[in-house]
């Protein structure tokens, strides 16, 4: 009776585990059990215009490049953080 606990027990401790660590969006859309499916099931966190998750659909701003380029400029030097290159385009 122990090893089926022990069996079964660790691997969902240290998956809640992990998922709790990440502290993941659960509660927001779509819900937290598609939500939970594509966490245990997927290592792949891609971009897409109508994403079914909201933090990963595309960003889409109303500023010119160099506006923009400013604004990070700007946040990276308010969070001590270095540039250590830079590419035009």
């Amino acid at each position: 009776m122990k090893t089926i606990v022990l069996l079964l027990g660790i691997p969902l401790l240290l998956a809640g585990s992990a998922i709790l660590l990440n502290r993941p969006a659960l509660l927001a859309p779509p819900g937290p059990w598609q939500r939970l499916r594509v966490y245990l099931t997927s290592n792949v966190a891609q971009t897409a215009s109508e994403h079914a998750f909201p933090e990963l659909r595309l960003a889409l701003y109303r500023q010119t490049a160099d506006v923009l380029r400013g604004r990070v400029i700007e946040a990276m030097q308010a969070l001590g953080w270095q540039r250590v290159g830079e590419r035009n385009g």
